[in-house]
């Protein structure tokens, strides 16, 4: 399995809420759209971690991360060179600051995972906040 993973910052003086509801309804399906896309995940980050030792103010160190699985790095190569992977990314710069962008490859190391259903709801859309 070949996992891209990229962390990022909205657009500086954009509504926090509505760039998450953006990104889930806008951005996302571009990139579900993708040919080889075996899983995606956004991670919207509500908060740096309080237990961390860093101090500053309060804004978050990024807005979140995406999380992007492929068969291998030539399905993943593919991938880039699709009309449906270069429209996603040329939606970036309209909902994220491309300066803030890092992506990495990683290996991932499996130290421990609960088999049974965790109750997470799979969204096809933003989260009503109000509730």
């Amino acid at each position: 399995m070949y996992k891209v993973v990229w962390i990022t910052k909205f657009r500086k003086g954009e509504d926090r809420e509505e760039m998450q509801r953006r990104w889930l309804e806008v951005h996302g399906p571009l990139v579900l759209a993708t040919p080889g896309l075996l899983r995606y995940v956004q991670n919207h980050w509500e908060d740096t971690n309080p237990w961390s030792g860093a101090e500053g103010d309060d804004e978050v160190a990024f807005d979140g991360h995406a999380e992007a699985w492929f068969e291998s790095e030539q399905a993943f190569l593919a991938a880039m060179a699709t009309d449906e992977f270069q429209a996603a990314i040329a939606d970036v710069p309209e909902g994220f600051d491309p300066t803030s962008l890092v992506s990495g490859v990683l290996t991932e190391y499996v130290m421990k995972w609960d088999a049974l259903p965790d109750g997470r709801p799979i969204r096809t859309s933003a989260p009503d906040r109000a509730a």
